[in-house]
């Protein structure tokens, strides 16, 4: 017989409850509807094109105020062509580009440079300080040359600084246009594009992947109803117009848009554009796009298809069909190795591939730059005391600048080779032995030329 302690031990014992069961069995159910729902709604082709879209036109918080932008690039073409002395000597070339910018004191630093067999050719340096425009050319001259600006380019170079740090800064007017842009060209597409879907197996890289392909069809006339009612609604749109850079933006933005609307649509020829989009998986990653346009007309089919190989690599084909054509006509990559990927530095190198077919000629060709981003580090400080206005530049400041430039690698055979074409075209400039008096009252429809007597 149980003795009273052990009565009340056993009723104190904690039953079951069943909040847990209830919660697991919510999750479940939450996970079969999502299965069921999300492939209804987040998959239809037109959610496709939105998230697209959405990605294209995403605003992202840019809080810095300084960049630094330095790269080297090199160029490299193998073409068995007429043209493969100047090839070789381009595969010679580095080309330097860097861009200072600070918005905060409106400045900007563009740098331009070119050595040709490890010699320098030129270092050009443009300099822009609050509405100020001076050139520097390194070892050729040494002053800064002061261009001169009208009040219409300096208010316009300001505006643009303004309209870069407002951007910057991620204003409620700047979201409010792009959201205004991206809706609009939602809405359009909409009412006119045609969407279509289909499963298919493509070759990605070395591998066959199944993917899903969703297609936007437009006609010709549809594809300029969107683009011209696209443009016709937002120069209507105060919040996308008052984020435009400056007047004249607005201005040429409202003309084009008057010329869209006499565009006579008989004009526009028959045929259609077709977007499709590639992707996999249940939350649809993205794995390549394709271009294709058809003019009936001409009975040709032009297309390009750009797959994602891997993050950072991209591969590229543009293809015809029709006229007797049904080829590969170019093929090439794109790819981007990042050594340094922080939020204040980037560091890495971009390469662009290019391949033509026989039908165009056999062509190679690479794109190479090296490139450095830095953030909020600062601009370098240009001393422009010593700097000299353009109109007074003397003729013997002109003469030692052009002396400099003749020594040059490439440019001073340039120069040479110009100088000679001008003599030549002088010399050989038609002249008559005819009395000047005679040419210039008798005769005055023939003269063309006055010899110096």
């Amino acid at each position: 017989m149980e003795t009273i302690e052990q009565v009340n031990e056993n009723f104190n014992v904690k039953k079951p409850k069943k909040k847990g069961l209830i919660i697991g069995l919510i999750v479940v159910l939450a996970i079969i509807l999502v299965l069921l729902f999300f492939p209804s709604v987040f998959t239809k082709p037109e959610a496709i094109f939105n998230k697209a879209i959405d990605k294209i036109f995403a605003i992202e918080a840019d809080e810095h105020t300084a960049m630094k932008f330095n790269s080297k690039i090199n160029v490299s073409i193998d073409a068995d062509t007429e043209y493969a002395e100047v090839f070789e000597q381009l595969e010679k070339c580095n080309f330097n580009l860097g861009v200072q910018l600070d918005t905060e004191e409106k400045k900007e630093i563009v740098d331009l440079g070119l050595e040709y067999d490890n010699e320098p050719v030129i270092d050009f340096q443009g300099y822009y300080n609050d509405g100020e425009l001076y050139a520097y050319l390194d070892e050729i001259f040494d002053k800064y040359i002061q261009v001169d600006l009208d009040n219409e380019t300096k208010e316009q170079l300001y505006e643009i600084f303004e309209n870069i740090q407002s951007n910057n800064k991620q204003t409620k007017e700047y979201k409010n246009a792009v959201k205004a842009l991206r809706n609009e060209l939602k809405k359009q597409i909409k009412e006119e594009g045609t969407f279509e879907r289909e499963k298919e197996t493509i070759d990605i890289g070395d591998k066959e992947q199944k993917v899903t392909k969703t297609t936007l069809i437009l006609s010709y006339e549809q594809l300029y109803n969107v683009l011209s009612n696209t443009l016709i609604n937002l120069s209507e749109n105060e919040e996308f117009l008052d984020v435009l850079p400056y007047e004249s933006s607005e201005n040429n933005f409202k003309n084009t848009v008057e010329e869209l609307k006499k565009v006579n649509l008989d004009s526009i020829p028959d045929g259609d554009l077709r977007i499709s989009i590639y992707t996999k998986g249940l939350l649809n990653k993205f794995v390549g796009v394709n271009f294709e346009t058809y003019v009936e007309e001409e009975n040709m089919t032009v297309g390009i298809n750009i797959l994602k190989e891997n993050e950072g690599l991209y591969t590229y084909v543009l293809n015809g069909n029709g006229q007797g054509v049904n080829a590969d006509i170019l093929t090439g990559k794109v790819e981007i190795q990042k050594e340094k990927d922080s939020k204040n530095e980037q560091q890495g190198k971009l390469i662009i591939t290019l391949e033509t077919s026989e039908m165009i000629g056999n062509v190679k060709a690479e794109f190479d730059m090296d490139y450095n981003v830095e953030y909020d580090k600062g601009i370098d400080e240009i001393d422009v005391k010593n700097s000299i206005k353009m109109e007074d530049i003397t003729e013997n400041d002109i003469q030692s600048i052009m002396e400099k430039l003749m020594k040059r690698p490439l440019i001073g055979d340039l120069i040479e080779e110009l100088l000679n074409t001008s003599n030549d075209a002088f010399e050989n400039s038609t002249t008559y032995d005819y009395p000047i008096n005679d040419l210039m009252f008798d005769n005055p429809e023939y003269v063309t030329s006055v010899p110096n007597l």
